[in-house]
């Protein structure tokens, strides 16, 4: 072995951090798109429901009075 001498080794701190941002914003996107898909979904099912049953008890009244 020669007797180089040791450098420094490169700084990649920078480049981690960067990379490191842009991961972590891809994968609070991906979990906000997919806890938002799914909160819609049920926010939408729970609208439909409650508005399917307002419809037909309106429905009932207004045959009734008929």
């Amino acid at each position: 072995m020669k007797n180089h001498p040791v450098g420094c080794a490169p700084d990649y701190t920078n480049a981690f951090l960067a990379m490191a941002f842009v991961w972590m914003m891809i994968a609070l996107i991906a979990i906000w798109a997919v806890w938002g898909f799914l909160m819609a979904i049920v926010m939408c099912s729970f609208a439909h429901a409650w508005l399917a049953h307002k419809l037909q008890k309106r429905a009932e009244v207004v045959t009734v009075r008929d």
